[in-house]
């Protein structure tokens, strides 16, 4: 009897997925939170300002952000899924993508339909959308000042990765 792998390949990858996303998708605590650096006194002077106005952190500015970067994003894979033979494929994707978005308590709408006119223009639509997604949460990872946002970002940058890998090839 030849050797065969306790665990194959595809079932290793995705409880890795799997695992990824159930671990780094927290609700991040301490997003919005004063970083301990700041003094007392700035942002005293900060809240005096502008009493009415509601001081936003940058983590928070990061956050509406990348919540628009994932509506739009999710925008592009709703649209390509309304051609049946990317119905199945993209599942997943969209799934992630709208998990992603409550996560960071945000809501989907607002996105754009772009224009596709065949399978071979929607998975290009797709990779070009998530490629941009993978490198904008990438770089709002190295961003975010609270350290359980950036865990949470870059957990949805290794997810999309992920279904980066899994999509069907783009043709040239």
């Amino acid at each position: 009897m030849p050797d065969r792998p306790l665990v194959r390949r595809r079932t290793a990858v995705l409880t890795l997925a799997a695992t990824v996303l159930a671990t780094g998708c927290d609700h991040g605590d301490d997003i919005g939170a004063t970083p301990p650096s700041r003094s007392p006194s700035a942002s005293a002077s900060t809240s005096a300002s502008s009493p009415s106005a509601p001081v936003r952190t940058p983590d928070e500015a990061l956050v509406d952000t990348t919540i628009e970067q994932l509506v739009a994003a999710y925008g592009v894979v709703v649209t390509a899924r309304s051609l049946k033979p990317l119905r199945r494929p993209l599942a997943p994707l969209a799934r992630a993508h709208r998990r992603h978005v409550e996560v960071l308590e945000g809501e989907l709408e607002g996105w754009t339909a772009p224009v596709l006119a065949d399978r071979s223009a929607a998975l290009q639509a797709v990779h070009r959308s998530e490629k941009q997604l993978h490198a904008a949460l990438v770089d709002a990872a190295t961003r975010a000042e609270s350290g359980a946002l950036a865990k949470l970002l870059a957990s949805m940058s290794a997810s999309v990765t992920q279904f980066l890998s899994t999509l069907p090839p783009a043709a040239p």
